[in-house]
């Protein structure tokens, strides 16, 4: 049985969607928020220190997708960094493989992300 949570954000709840990946990124530095406008899907991330943008775009949309949600054909990600640059990309989302589905133990969202490693200290 899924959770309320996960049937909320499979509805497109744009907030459902934010809280799934929260618990997987939270924990990590990130915050995350999401709003919904008719077919399109945006996100907010922000943390002191952002995994390189193709790699945070390509773990979204992968995710985004597997939720088979019906009429959301864009996403649009904004990455926020403190102190550092900060990006944005809208990619479309594309139709997911029949009988692939989201199952419980997903719930802390898609696959772990690793913050960049910072630069090495310059004497």
């Amino acid at each position: 049985m899924a959770s309320p949570l996960l049937d909320q954000a499979r509805t497109g709840n744009a907030q459902a969607i934010a809280a799934l990946i929260q618990r997987s990124l939270g924990p990590k530095g990130f915050t995350i928020q999401g709003d919904r406008q008719y077919q399109r899907l945006t996100l907010r991330v922000r943390g002191d220190a952002l995994p390189p943008q193709t790699k945070m775009v390509s773990y979204l949309r992968q995710g985004v997708e597997r939720l088979h949600i019906h009429g959301l054909t864009h996403l649009e990600i904004y990455g926020e960094q403190a102190d550092g640059p900060s990006w944005y990309q809208t990619v479309p989302l594309g139709p997911t493989l029949e009988g692939e589905d989201w199952s419980p133990e997903l719930d802390a969202a898609f696959a772990p992300i690793t913050p960049a490693p910072e630069p090495p200290a310059q004497s």
